[in-house]
């Protein structure tokens, strides 16, 4: 624009030059700093600040940030992650153990080409497609996350199944199911039937004993009577009678009131 055509040029010879006799374009007539931004200067904000005042969405209470962090890795970088002296052993009978977890990447995706080199996989989650191509190679999808709950399931069903056994209770999957749910436990819906069928015939407590110390190999051997002396086995059986103790009789939950399957 040529200068003459400003304003400014026809506002020349006017004392107040726009701004009036008064005021003269002092102090702050629309407020000061942001005011305004809901009222006389509401269409500037909608136009150029959108956004800027209100609440949008829901509200997430305690919030864990981690829950839902999980770094991805591509199968093409897979034979990345194996160290080169393990390269070099590798044949196509001999699968290299990744351990993705421990490399920093939860997740394993798709994209990309493998080796053709079987491998095996440890993640806490595989793509549909890293899985068959992981297997069309001739390795194998170990998931840590679904053998960590199974492990848990399994140790609950133990659990539940030891309960029945001290209430003199027949064990059956839908006894467990009863029991897990009460206690607010996630289970899959086939481990208490597959559980139930594992265990029956079997002494639950023995189980756990048996593997907690080795299969029980500390057993005491059971007592037998001398044929050589049998008139001193019988003046001995009333004595050994008379110091027996007798021995408290334990309180099952049925006598305290918790019995599930009266």
């Amino acid at each position: 624009m040529a200068h003459a055509k400003r304003k400014t040029r026809k506002l020349r010879g006017h004392v107040s030059h726009g701004h009036g006799r008064v005021g003269k374009h002092r102090k702050h007539p629309g407020g000061r700093g942001n005011a305004g931004g809901e009222h006389h200067h509401q269409i500037n904000r909608d136009k150029f600040h959108p956004g800027l005042f209100g609440k949008v969405g829901m509200r997430v209470f305690h919030l864990n940030k981690n829950h839902y962090y999980c770094p991805t890795v591509n199968v093409d970088r897979l034979w990345s992650l194996v160290p080169k002296k393990i390269k070099e052993q590798a044949t196509p009978t001999k699968a290299p153990v990744i351990d993705c977890v421990k490399a920093g990447y939860f997740k394993v995706l798709g994209k990309g080409l493998l080796p053709k080199q079987p491998l095996i996989v440890k993640a806490k989650y595989f793509s549909h497609e890293a899985e068959n191509k992981i297997k069309e190679a001739g390795g194998a999808c170990i998931s840590q996350l679904a053998l960590e709950m199974a492990l848990n399931q399994e140790m609950a069903c133990v659990y539940a199944a030891l309960i029945l056994q001290d209430d003199e209770v027949a064990i059956t999957g839908d006894k467990i199911a009863t029991l897990l749910k009460a206690a607010n436990v996630d289970f899959e819906p086939f481990w208490p039937g597959l559980f139930a069928k594992a265990v029956q015939g079997v002494d639950v407590k023995n189980l756990i004993s048996s593997v907690a110390s080795g299969a029980g190999s500390a057993a005491p051997a059971a007592p037998t009577a001398s044929a050589a002396a049998p008139a001193a086995a019988a003046e001995s059986a009333p004595a050994a009678e008379s110091k027996k103790k007798e021995e408290p009789k334990e309180e099952s939950d049925d006598d305290m009131g918790f019995g599930l399957f009266d």
